[in-house]
């Protein structure tokens, strides 16, 4: 017999200041002025490769498998040839940077215990090349006879289109890798020195401003204009800052997205928002926040949150933590078996990506007869 069990969990799982968050909304005024055009050039490497963009988060990219040792792979619409080889004692992975339709000895990448490899890419369409870069990651070479039997992975962009307005940096990224920039949320956006990256919608703040733009198919310029006369609601996030990297907020309709470690204080336009993702980080770990998209057996479905100017707005978010693992009873036998799938859920519906390691974090499981402790051990790995 096969059964889900959930814990509600208040404290001590996750530390409060983890989960808790409250926002204040109030009315305010985004200052205005004059529309501009911002003239954007290619980056790759430097802060371009530590952005964190929402199909990182969210899908880790896109997945590819080759049941052999070469193949292509679509990058911007380009199709663009990999290869993996096995040298006795490590394998590498290469892929055609130079856009000649070749791999070569230099293009090669030794594979080593991350698993991620980052190539510069020249893409060639006509007599036009375009320059691009990827990472993979979680790269698998399976060897068989001395001999590469398959290559599969996965692969996200590693590069975008920078520029400045007003003094505030502005990247953007062509995260769905199909080669043009739109503003429907399948690309996204980095502004100011934040590191985290939101869908790339109509509508964001740009320092001060509260701003509408429109970006080129080839991301080459963006034209901001400054909205006036928008009412704000202020959301306060009372996490520490060191803790909290960011939490990406969209608003229902899909027009517009803020960061709200950076923009709550400032204030976002009034309206409905949900969750897009959210970063947590304490020393080396790392905690994503995701939605979970639809209602789950059991427990809510995504919350919408009512940004109102002038009303306090407390979010439904964090604490109490929901718990679930799966358990089988093995009655003949008098057996339970306790699964290691752990899901962790906060009041919202949002899920929290932990990763049960070695340490104080790791799971234990408890088996009790009334208030009698039968057996207690660490839950394994899965």
């Amino acid at each position: 017999m096969m059964a889900t069990r959930r814990m509600l969990i208040r404290s001590g799982f996750l530390a409060p200041a983890l989960l808790a968050l409250t926002a204040v909304a109030v009315v305010g005024r985004a200052p205005s002025a004059g529309a501009e055009e911002i003239k954007l050039t290619y980056q790759a490497g430097g802060a371009a490769s530590r952005l964190v963009s929402p199909s990182e988060v969210l899908s880790r990219g896109r997945g590819f498998s080759i049941p052999q040792s070469s193949g292509r792979l679509n990058v911007a619409g380009s199709q663009v040839p990999i290869s993996a080889s096995w040298h006795g004692s490590y394998s590498s992975v290469g892929m055609d940077c130079n856009g000649d339709g070749r791999i070569t000895g230099r293009e090669y990448l030794r594979l080593g215990t991350s698993r991620t490899a980052s190539f510069p890419l020249k893409l060639t369409e006509g007599a036009t090349q375009s320059d691009y870069s990827v990472t993979l990651t979680d790269l698998s070479v399976p060897i068989r006879s001395s001999a590469v039997a398959s290559i599969f992975g996965r692969y996200h962009v590693n590069c975008c289109m920078t520029g400045t307005y007003k003094g505030t940096a502005l990247r953007i990224i062509d995260d769905d890798m199909d080669g043009k920039f739109s503003q429907g949320g399948r690309d996204a956006i980095a502004i100011g020195r934040s590191l985290a990256a939101m869908p790339l919608r109509k509508v964001h703040r740009i320092g001060a401003r509260i701003c509408r733009l429109d970006v080129s198919e080839d991301g080459k310029t963006i034209d901001v204009a400054p909205q006036e006369n928008v009412e704000l609601g202020v959301v306060e996030v009372p996490i520490q800052a060191s803790l909290l990297k960011c939490l990406i907020v969209e608003d229902a309709s899909g027009g517009q997205a803020y960061d709200l470690c950076v923009d709550g204080r400032s204030g976002i336009p009034a309206g409905n928002y949900r969750l897009c993702y959210g970063v947590l980080q304490r020393g080396n770990e790392t905690v994503t926040m995701v939605p979970t998209g639809s209602s789950r057996a059991g427990g809510p479905g995504l919350l919408t949150y009512p940004i109102v100017a002038g009303k306090r707005n407390v979010l439904r978010i964090g604490e109490p933590v929901e718990v679930e693992f799966q358990v089988s009873l093995d009655e003949k036998e008098g057996k339970i078996t306790v699964f290691p799938n752990v899901s962790v859920y906060g009041a919202g519906g949002e899920r929290y990506d932990l990763s049960f390691s070695s340490g104080p974090g790791t799971p234990r499981v408890i088996l009790m007869n009334g208030s009698s402790k039968l057996s207690e051990g660490p839950m394994p790995h899965g």
